[in-house]
């Protein structure tokens, strides 16, 4: 995988659906559509050849993809990466 092809917008859609585990919730959190979510979440499985979450009734639970990057990126690094980011591309613009 090439990782400078990451878009790093499904790094925000990852981290929200880790909390919110419901795309409905996730997308009123992110500002976007449902469809919106679901597209990123599909990007994300496509990259990580993995399902990260599975549906059960209303949510989505966390699969084998999602405990292994959860595990190996921890979301207060997750969020420091994105806060600064965000920092970065405030300054700059």
């Amino acid at each position: 995988m090439n990782y400078d092809d990451i878009d790093l917008n499904l790094l925000r859609v990852f981290d929200v659906m880790m909390r919110e585990r419901s795309v409905t919730r996730a997308a009123i959190e992110l500002g976007r559509t449902q469809s919106a979510v679901s597209h990123s979440l599909s990007k994300l499985r496509y990259l990580l050849q993995d399902e990260l979450f599975t549906r059960d009734g209303g949510e989505m639970r966390p699969g084998e993809g999602f405990i292994r990057l959860n595990v190996g990126c921890p979301r207060s690094l997750l969020l420091q990466g994105l806060e600064r980011m965000s920092a970065a591309l405030t300054i700059s613009s």
